[in-house]
This record gives C-alpha cells, structure tokens and sequence, in this order.
C-alpha cells in the first residue's frame, strides 16, 4: 500500500474528532441539565434516586444524540472536516486505524469536558 503522509493522517483524525466534539457536547450537557430537572421536578414525586434521574437524563441525551448524530456530521463535513479518500489498502493499514481511533477518544472527551458547563449553574446545596 502507499505510505499514508502525515497530513493525510491528521486530516483523517479531524474528520472524526470534530464531530465527536458535537456530540459529545451535546450527550453531556442535555444530560446534565435533563438529569438535573427531572430529579428537581418529578424526581421527588415519583420517589427517584438522583442515579435514576441521570439514567432518564442519559436516555434523553441518548435521544436526541441518534437523531442528530447525520447533522453534526454534515455540519462537520460543510466545514471542511471531511475524511480524505483512502484505498482498502491504507485503510487496512496501522495509521489510518489509529488516526480515527484517537480522533475519535479525543473528540469525546473534550466534548463531554465542554459539555459540563452546565453544571456551573447548579447549586450543589440544593
């Protein structure tokens, strides 16, 4: 297979870490502030542990994750974050496997990092 050039690389661990930022954005901060209203609205009434107000959190953000998860990737892609072509041969290769791996690990992570902004308006006393 032809070597895969760094840029090539980089361009492939962009295209996955730039949506993956989105979504995980998006999954943590509707579960943050989902879990957060269900527990201080019906979580009481219903008798919900703060763990299960979370879960129904998570469901929610798992939700609304699968039903946007095209558009931030077209969005992704509109932006120029777009995965360059590759022949099976590359793909198969290691750097290409790990390129998307990694974007994909970091995208998240720094997305649920940013995504918890919304616990800054929470008041932890209550």
């Amino acid at each position: 297979a032809t070597p895969v050039s760094r840029d090539v690389l980089m361009a492939v661990f962009m295209a996955q870490a730039i949506p993956f930022v989105g979504f995980g954005f998006m999954d943590n901060m509707i579960m943050i502030a989902a879990g957060e209203y269900i527990e201080r609205s019906i979580g009481a009434t219903l008798a919900l542990s703060t763990m299960a107000a979370a879960g129904l959190g998570n469901l929610l953000s798992d939700i609304v994750g699968v039903a946007t998860s095209n558009k931030i990737e077209a969005y992704a892609e509109k932006a120029g974050f777009k995965s360059p072509v590759l022949t099976a041969a590359q793909e198969a290769t290691r750097g290409p496997r790990m390129a998307k791996v990694m974007g994909a690990i970091i995208g998240i992570s720094v997305g649920c990092l940013l995504g918890m902004f919304p616990l800054m308006f929470f008041d932890a006393d209550e």
